[in-house]
């Protein structure tokens, strides 16, 4: 009819066009937050930057290692270190003064433990109470064989005979120069030696050698 536009069917779709020409490059995305051990710099990854402070980083590969000092008593967890992390004689045994917290137990096996100096080993307050029994390990013993040859030896010890029947004694051995002696006001008062017993002093007794001196019960000496 007249005035009227027909529109006839679609088309089959054409072939695709080649690849137009690549746009330009957009800008830079913003820089990371702060610094640390890896950045980028215009979207592109840089080289690792080098740790300093407590742990430093060196060579190419990052090798890392614990700065000198870094490792302080704030930074180690209480309970961590054990006697087996630390190697003989590191820091010493003691270092400075300071309070017990509680009952300490020094467990020395077979070990000896010796207190090398000319230091003195003070007990101020309290009692030295060594262990009760009449053998080498018990009481208070000398250095052995002080003079030479072997057998000698000085001790203290107090241990019981039978029930609460108990004994102390003051000894010597094993030669029978071995000496004891009891010394009051710069001189000897009263010595044993040679299975002997000397009194020097005429208060008592005419100065003799006596064989034995032995107190049972109540006595006095004048």
């Amino acid at each position: 009819p007249s005035g009227v536009s027909l529109v006839g069917p679609t088309g089959a779709t054409g072939a695709t066009g080649a690849t137009g020409p690549q746009g330009a490059q957009g800008p830079a995305g913003p820089a990371p937050a702060g610094t640390g051990i890896v950045a980028v710099n215009g979207g592109v990854l840089q080289t690792p930057a080098a740790l300093s402070g407590d742990v430093t980083t060196s060579g190419s590969g990052l090798a890392t290692t614990i700065s000198n000092d870094a490792v302080t008593s704030a930074k180690i967890l209480d309970g961590t270190i054990q006697n087996a992390d630390l190697a003989n004689g590191t820091g010493g045994i003691y270092k400075g003064s300071g309070s017990l917290s509680g009952n300490t137990t020094v467990t020395q096996g077979s070990n000896n433990l010796t207190f090398d100096g000319a230091g003195n080993l003070s007990k101020t307050n309290g009692t030295i109470r060594p262990a009760v029994g009449n053998n080498s390990n018990s009481g208070i013993s000398f250095p052995l064989d002080p003079g030479g040859g072997s057998g000698d030896e000085g001790y203290l010890r107090y241990y019981v005979k039978t029930g609460e029947d108990t004994k102390l004694v003051l000894g010597t051995s094993n030669d029978l120069g071995d000496e004891i002696a009891i010394n009051q006001a710069g001189a000897d008062r009263m010595t044993f030696i040679n299975e002997l017993a000397w009194e020097p002093t005429a208060r008592m007794l005419p100065q003799r050698w006596i064989s034995r001196v032995q107190i049972k019960g109540s006595c006095l000496l004048e």
